[in-house]
Order: structure tokens, then sequence, then C-alpha cells
């Protein structure tokens, strides 16, 4: 799909090479990317007119995963998963990139990576905020029975 400079391409190969295709390779029943148009010096994506083209081709209650730190802004996710891919130590929200700190603020919980498996379930505090949990996993293509348990619970009641 290509209109109004908004790009969209489905993935239909399964296997281990890029994103859309390892969600395929996990069980997704479709996979896209999408590349929204850009606006603005310097150039920001209008993410807001891609959503608004993509969802008349969906039917209600369709359920979607997202891969975006702005997108937070456009829709209100039924659980909202950040991942932060270094060791625990290593997070320091201020160093993370601004669209990353932004969405945060929205998140219901905090995956990182770490030597071993571990939940801290009032790991990240931010001012006005209620406190998120942070699952610590040891790969990210693994996830641990807590986070299992707690994204069906999140689900459940979101």
């Amino acid at each position: 799909m290509h209109s109004q400079d908004n790009w969209l391409w489905e993935e239909t190969r399964a296997g281990e090479e890029n994103d859309t295709e390892r969600y395929l390779a996990a069980g997704a029943a479709r996979s896209f990317l999408a590349i929204p148009s850009t606006t603005g010096d310097p150039p920001t994506p209008r993410l807001g007119d891609l959503l608004n083209e993509l969802w008349p081709h969906f039917g209600r209650g369709s359920s979607f995963i997202f891969e975006s730190n702005s997108v937070v802004h456009h829709v209100h996710p039924n659980v909202c998963l950040m991942i932060h891919s270094t060791s625990k130590r290593a997070l320091r929200l201020p160093d993370r990139e601004p669209s990353f700190v932004a969405a945060v603020s929205h998140a219901d919980a905090m995956v990182a990576v770490a030597e071993r498996e571990e939940l801290i379930p009032h790991g990240i505090s931010l001012p006005s905020h209620e406190p998120i949990p942070v699952f610590y996993l040891t790969d990210l293509g693994r996830v641990s029975l807590e986070m299992l348990e707690w994204v069906r619970l999140n689900l459940r009641h979101g």
C-alpha cells in the first residue's frame, strides 16, 4: 500500500532475518512494516495520518502489536511494554532517546535483559505515575512465566 507518501508493506515469509519475519515465526497471523510520511525540519513522522489510513482495513476488535515509541501518542494500548535491551545496571532513562523517555510514562511494564530472570514489582517510579514492574529476562526471545501471567492478567483487565 502506498498513499499520501505513507508506506505499508506486508511480510509473507516467516524467518529470522528481520522483525517482521520474526513476528510471523512467533505465530502472528500477519506482519507489516509501516513507514509514515514526514514533515517539518527536522523531519517528523506523521504516524497519526498513517494510522488513520490503516484502521478501515482491519475489523473492529483486531489485535495489534506495535513496535514504536511514538505510537502511544496516537492509540491507547491494552498493554504497553517498553523494551530496554541493555543490562539492568545500564537502565538510565535520561540517557535514552527522547521518544523512549516520552513513551515510558505510558508503559505498563518495562522489559530488560539481565544475567538472571527477575521481577521487580515496583521497578520504575516516575513523578505523578504509579510504579511499574520491570521484568528482567536472560533472553528477549523467551518470556518468563511471571511475565506471561502478568500480560494475560493485564489483557483481561485492560
